[in-house]
């Protein structure tokens, strides 16, 4: 059995494109992309987080995010 896989998010958008099957508004590819990665993880799972609540991998992925924006990386 494959090591499972845990993805936060706190992004209500992402979290229903990723596992609702929400239709795309921009970026179709890509999230078509990122399902079919999806699909290689027999134990993958996701995880909706508060964002700004204090969790603390979301809060260092949000200010890379932020740094990537201002470097003009995002």
């Amino acid at each position: 059995m494959a090591d499972p896989v845990v993805v936060h998010t706190d992004s209500r958008y992402a979290w229903g494109l990723l596992t609702q099957g929400w239709k795309a508004k921009q970026n179709q590819e890509l999230v078509e992309e990122i399902r079919e990665v999806m699909m290689q993880f027999s134990n993958l799972r996701f995880v909706k987080v508060k964002g700004h609540a204090g969790h603390p991998e979301n809060e260092r992925a949000d200010r890379l995010a932020v740094a990537a924006v201002e470097k003009g990386e995002g």
